[in-house]
């Protein structure tokens, strides 16, 4: 189903194929019928009541595993506002492969809190129930980390020091 396919753009079109993928992502191979058997999956859902989707899809998105490569914070931005590329010229490296799955990249909208990305937070669904209409009409995000990894080493402060100069 295309991106901007009518039946994702209804009501809570996003939220029910996301439960879908999640009820029988067992089921759906990329095969010659996936297509078929990935709509068969979105019409059982069809008639699940909105309480009980949200429900369902809170829960998919909790169970789902982060990868290694998750950071644990980031800041965020709507994609189109990268001034770094502009200044220094470089292409922002390729997406992680695993990105591609469907609730991974559900679980990680649902992890953005404004302008911030937090691993550890609890799903909220703000962004995705309501991806073309909300504050970032193109439903994509940079996610950039606060420093590089590995290049900064934590500071040990001793408790018994006053001195708040010297950490």
């Amino acid at each position: 189903m295309r991106f901007n396919a009518p039946l994702l753009r209804a009501h809570l079109g996003l939220a029910r194929a996301l439960v879908a993928i999640a009820r029988h992502a067992n089921e759906i191979r990329p095969t010659r019928g996936a297509g078929r058997s990935a709509r068969t999956a979105f019409d059982r859902v069809a008639d699940l009541p909105e309480g009980e989707l949200v429900q369902e899809l809170t829960a998919s998105l909790e169970s789902t595993a982060w990868p290694d490569w998750v950071p644990r914070v980031g800041f965020v931005m709507p994609f189109g506002n990268d001034i770094a590329t502009g200044i220094d010229r470089k292409s922002p490296p390729d997406a992680p492969a695993g990105i591609s799955c469907p609730l991974l990249a559900a679980r990680v909208v649902s992890a953005i809190r404004g302008t911030v990305f937090l691993r550890e937070a609890a799903p909220a669904l703000s962004n995705l129930l309501n991806l073309w209409g909300g504050a970032t009409p193109s439903g994509t995000w940079d996610i950039w980390l606060p420093v590089q990894p590995g290049t900064v080493r934590p500071q040990l402060h001793d408790a018994s020091s006053t001195d708040d100069t010297n950490p």
